[in-house]
């Protein structure tokens, strides 16, 4: 049986056993926003909150592109057809933007379709979802055949009711052009196009954060990684005094926008793929960019030490260089059914930042029961250690695409995923009309962090070993809050076991204490090197580094 077909028998098994694939943990709830839904991660803002409103957008696996709201205050949800028939592929859901007049902005394209241009609706009327304008274009593009592909909508910085539209061009290259909205008409004009970034060879992958409207971050690779050995460059664009101009990340002014593409090689490198091809192998694909509360911005990416294995990286500008933190050394391979499309080695199950901190950050990581899990991760120490919350846990059914909505309100954590089956981008003529290359629900998680509302108390306190590094022996303590069964163990660098130090005791209250004697769980001494401890109480874990010295 093939992964795709055992996944959907265990779909089945699941839905007739009424079983929950969420883990809500204290005010946390999970929410299937829709059951058929799909996006691609090129695209955004895929969600955007409006208040207490989210908004949101994807497309079925029939090709119908929809549009939703959902009040977290009220829990009212609507759902609208955007277009009832489209390309059945998940590149072409709608990005979302609010207007100033109050209006939403859905943005989307076709995949790579030969002499189409970007699209768009507008919503009829403010902070609803539920009737648009006609279909319009965007009448630019670059030539080429390879149409439009990826619409990202963003405010030009320091300006109002201009917007940058930023989407793969029919030469296959990032590009843009600029749409000056009219509140009172409703109508729209867009300036010429412009190639953004322009490489030689290969086609480039960019992710773009907004700034509040000050400036825009570009996180973006040399090509595709089936293609081409990528590394991970980052420039961002400002507004001053000769009106907008490309920036590196400590402020250097590269040159003017609007007038010749960015290049590669005068932007910052993140990732250098030559660095370490042993560690993280010889390639690397983005996932997501923000910037942090000190402003400085942070790049989440994926690297590839073998086409099974794929590493997850966050890495941030400390306004100096560009530190580099592996979280998950061993995230799994493809979600992809690469035995029929081989060519889909890459597809992770995906990392994402929250916009307003990314301190805090959510990724989808492969366990052992052949299915993908949602985690949420954050640090407070600039990624030296992370506390570890499970949103999903051991869901035989996968758990992809992690996305957080921009503006989200003070006093949630909210992330959007697809759960479901997922083998490749699109669903014309493959297995009949009888399966799907993709089958996914749309699913979010939310969690109450309010001031003023009693928090559920973190189980676990304070994780500490001593000594770090260590030789023979190290102690490792932790102190719980409130009793639980508790998990602590040790992991290598690759992901992988080595040792329960303690499996789900139930402890009291308080302080506690167990050692870890560098060996494994047959009693076999580990190498030098670094290993992480994991305690685990309540569906919550703390990560702390380790360093063992023979």
């Amino acid at each position: 049986m093939t992964r795709t077909r055992l996944w959907a028998y265990l779909a089945l098994v699941l839905l007739a056993t009424g079983v929950n694939p969420g883990t809500a943990l204290g005010r946390a709830s999970v929410t299937t926003l829709t059951d058929d839904g799909a996006w691609s991660w090129f695209s955004d803002p895929r969600a955007i909150f409006d208040g207490s409103e989210l908004v949101t957008g994807w497309i079925t696996k029939d090709g119908v592109i929809e549009t939703a709201s959902y009040d977290i205050a009220t829990d009212e949800s609507h759902v609208a057809t955007l277009e009832p028939v489209w390309e059945d592929d998940d590149h072409d859901h709608p990005a979302m933007l609010k207007l100033s007049d109050g209006r939403y902005a859905a943005f989307y394209c076709w995949h790579a379709v030969a002499l189409t241009f970007p699209t768009y609706k507008v919503s009829d009327q403010p902070g609803d979802i539920e009737t648009w304008s006609e279909r319009q274009i965007v009448p630019k593009n670059a030539s080429g055949g390879a149409g439009a592909t990826y619409a990202n909508p963003l405010p030009v910085p320091g300006q109002r009711d201009r917007y940058h539209l930023f989407w793969r061009g029919a030469d296959w290259k990032p590009g843009t052009s600029t749409g000056t909205y009219d509140p009172v008409t409703g109508e729209w004009t867009w300036s010429d196009y412009w190639k953004l970034i322009h490489v030689s060879t290969g086609r480039p992958y960019v992710k773009y954060a907004d700034d509040n409207g000050e400036r825009i971050g570009l996180a973006f690779t040399d090509g595709h990684p089936d293609a081409t050995n990528n590394n991970v460059y980052y420039a961002e664009i400002r507004a001053d005094e000769r009106g907008e101009s490309f920036y590196l990340a400590d402020g250097t002014y590269l040159k003017e926008y609007g007038v010749v593409p960015l290049m590669p090689c005068e932007s910052d490198t993140v990732f250098n793929h030559e660095a370490d091809p042993v560690k993280t192998g010889d390639n690397a694909w983005i996932w997501d960019v923000a910037f942090g509360t000190d402003g400085y911005p942070v790049v989440a990416y994926t690297t590839f030490p073998s086409l099974t294995v794929h590493q997850y990286h966050w890495a941030r500008f400390n306004g100096t260089e560009w530190e580099d933190a592996t979280l998950v050394y061993d995230a799994g391979g493809s979600v992809a059914d690469t035995t029929i499309h081989p060519k889909q080695h890459f597809y992770s199950g995906g990392i994402a930042l929250d916009p307003r901190d990314p301190r805090t950050v959510y990724l989808s990581k492969e366990h052992n029961h052949w299915g993908w899990d949602i985690e949420q991760w954050k640090t407070a120490d600039g990624g030296a250690s992370w506390s570890v919350v499970s949103i999903t846990k051991s869901d035989p059914i996968d758990n992809l695409r992690p996305v957080v909505p921009r503006n989200g309100p003070a006093g949630y954590d909210v992330v959007l995923w697809m759960r479901g089956i997922y083998d490749h981008y699109d669903n014309d003529g493959w297995g009949g009309r009888s399966a799907y290359n993709y089958n996914t629900s749309i699913m979010m998680w939310t969690d109450v962090q309010l001031a003023d509302v009693e928090q559920p108390t973190h189980s676990i306190t304070s994780l500490a070993s001593y000594p770090n590094p260590f030789r023979e022996r190290t102690a490792i303590s932790f102190s719980l809050a409130e009793p639980g069964e508790a998990d602590v163990r040790i992991y290598d660098a690759g992901g992988r076991r080595v040792r329960s130090v303690m499996e789900a005791e139930r402890l009291a209250p308080g302080p506690h204490t167990v050692s870890w004697d560098g060996r494994d769980d047959g009693g076999r001494r580990v190498a030098s090197g670094v290993y992480f401890v994991r305690a685990d109480v309540g569906g919550r874990a703390v990560v702390e580094r380790v360093t063992l010295l023979r």
